[in-house]
């Protein structure tokens, strides 16, 4: 309590200081050319982050931000700055005639957990106990509108015991899944009992870009909506699954306003921790997401995506259940469990508000992760499964560079009684069985099934890089089986974590440095204790420490727009 006290002082006295801050200059966009481009290997990294902040500070072109994959063309770019060149990497592209490559940094993370895994949009990457180590790097080509991005990633996972509740049930499944859904959800408490070494595409792709048209097949990581760290459909925290895509390469003009979408279809897998049965082990993703910027309202943005799941059984699908299935229109599906033919449906709707010149922007996102009846359902009860995000941020400027300050709610537990339906854990599903995840991760929020948390974080952005400081909440797993020792022991059957975390990102030359610390403290994890023959609550303390490494090479000419071609 004394180091929190501590904490929150330091917040509320940086708070004080900037009480008298004027509002940030609006840099004058159509005299700064963007002549350099930030390198963003996937979501959720620093440097995405300093992008979206740049944008706000007005060194950037404004975007949506609510559709991102790194590939994109027509995002990553900067004002030439003090403060944004450090952050660029703009000495590695060779032209061979109209043949270009560009060189990518190499990164190396390690996560160190003490006690338990604690696992946020590492990608590829689960963050067990113990180490966990990636490695990534590679090249991009560019031959006219065709670009390909060849970035594998090397991941190690050391993968520490930690106690974990033993499934007793059918012997079916593994005895690792999670108690809360143990038949519904493929998340398990952890990654089977083994040391083990993986080799993945990573952040791979080939894409086509002409005009305004894109498409292509791709095994990034997407992140859909406004969300800093919880969006609803589509995060960091699972690897990138192999998909195709068809959208727009940039904003399209309709005169009432800018349209981008995408369109995806995608394979899950199962992982080898869920059930026996190998004839499940595959499904189809196919998702649509839109975002419009209305005419006359800059800096307002509004958007929604959906998200279809089926089985993909071994003889394959119609295509019909490929092109036309996934885009019907949002309805029951009165099929039972184990049907070949049923689906899971979530819808979000979100919007972002960035007015420019003011540094600030807030962000709200509501979704559903089961689909109405009918139009009565609909009206009768739309907060049924349903779950949101709410978040904020504010930057001033500081210095030599800027402070932000932000903070996001998440809830996605369904607190109130329905009247039609049983209660619906968020991301699970009674007919395909393995919820919303691929290989054992959750696609959306990395809080997991009906958790809820609140953040608020401290940055400072300068010339050598990011620091910052950070506090966060989570209440695990409020489903009806959490609830049930909530109901039996009062507060002290809830399972909660408080985090306080420290971080930075250096700049040393061609070289980059971050490191992470974190201490949680958390109760009843997964109600371990509580379920023993003499039942007991049990506190633990988990100490996290993340550790980056980056090279740059600076091997060739410095271009002025490395992705010209595509302009």
């Amino acid at each position: 309590m004394r180091q929190l006290s501590l904490i929150l002082t330091l917040l509320l006295t940086t708070i004080g200081e900037l009480g008298a801050a004027q509002r940030l200059p609006t840099t004058e966009l159509e005299g700064c050319t963007p002549p350099i481009y930030l390198e963003r290997l996937r979501p959720a990294t620093p440097h995405a982050d300093l992008l979206r902040v740049a944008e706000l500070a007005g060194h950037a072109p404004t975007h949506t931000n609510l559709i991102e994959r790194a590939s994109s063309p027509s995002k990553g770019f900067l004002c030439d700055s003090e403060l944004t060149r450090p952050w660029t990497h703009t000495h590695s592209t060779y032209e061979l005639g109209p043949l270009g490559m560009r060189l990518l940094p190499f990164y190396s993370a390690t996560h160190y957990n003490s006690a338990y895994p604690r696992d946020h949009n590492n990608a590829g990457l689960w963050a067990g106990r113990g180490l966990a180590t990636e490695l990534n790097g590679g090249i991009r080509i560019q031959l006219g509108p065709l670009s390909a991005g060849v970035i594998p990633t090397l991941t190690y996972h050391q993968n520490r015991y930690f106690e974990t509740v033993e499934y007793t049930g059918s012997n079916r499944y593994s005895e690792l899944v999670y108690p809360g859904k143990p038949t519904s959800i493929d998340w398990p408490q952890r990654l089977g009992d083994e040391s083990k070494t993986e080799f993945s595409l990573g952040q791979s792709y080939l894409r086509l870009d002409l005009s305004y048209l894109a498409l292509g097949i791709s095994n990034e990581n997407l992140w859909w909506g406004p969300a800093r760290r919880n969006p609803l459909l589509m995060s960091s925290t699972a690897p990138g699954f192999p998909h195709l895509f068809l959208g727009t390469s940039k904003p399209v003009y309709l005169w009432v306003g800018h349209l981008e979408t995408e369109l995806i279809w995608g394979r899950l897998e199962e992982s080898p921790y869920f059930d026996n049965d190998p004839s499940n082990d595959r499904n189809l993703l196919a998702g649509i997401v839109l975002s419009f910027q209305p005419r006359g309202l800059p800096g307002l943005y509004l958007g929604g995506a959906r998200s279809f799941i089926r089985g993909l059984p071994p003889g394959g699908l119609s295509t019909s259940a490929w092109l036309i299935d996934p885009y019907r229109g949002v309805q029951d599906n009165p099929l039972g469990r184990d049907n070949p033919e049923s689906d899971n449906q979530l819808v979000s709707a979100f919007a972002r508000w960035a007015p420019p010149g003011t540094g600030f922007e807030a962000y709200f996102e509501f979704g559903r992760e089961d689909h109405w009846a009918d139009l009565d359902d609909l009206i009768a009860e739309p907060e049924v499964s349903g779950g949101y995000t709410i978040g904020l941020q504010q930057l001033f400027p500081y210095r030599d560079g800027w402070l932000r300050l932000g903070g996001e709610l998440t809830q996605l537990s369904d607190p109130l009684p329905t009247l039609r339906r049983s209660l619906v854990t968020f991301y699970t599903h009674s007919q395909l069985r393995q919820g919303y995840t691929h290989r054992g991760r959750i696609l959306g929020a990395p809080i997991g099934p009906n958790a809820n948390s609140q953040y608020l974080g401290l940055d400072r952005f300068t010339p050598d890089g990011r620091r910052g400081i950070y506090l966060e909440r989570i209440r695990y797993n409020v489903d009806a089986n959490s609830e049930r020792w909530v109901r039996t022991y009062g507060a002290a059957g809830a399972d909660i974590e408080f985090t306080v975390g420290l971080h930075q990102h250096l700049f040393l030359g061609d070289f980059e440095l971050g490191w992470a610390l974190t201490h949680s403290y958390r109760q009843n994890r997964n109600q371990i204790g509580l379920r023993r023959p003499e039942p007991e609550v049990i506190t633990e303390r988990n100490w996290g420490l993340r550790l980056d490494l980056g090279w740059r090479p600076q091997l060739g000419r410095p271009p002025s727009d490395p992705y010209s071609s595509t302009r």
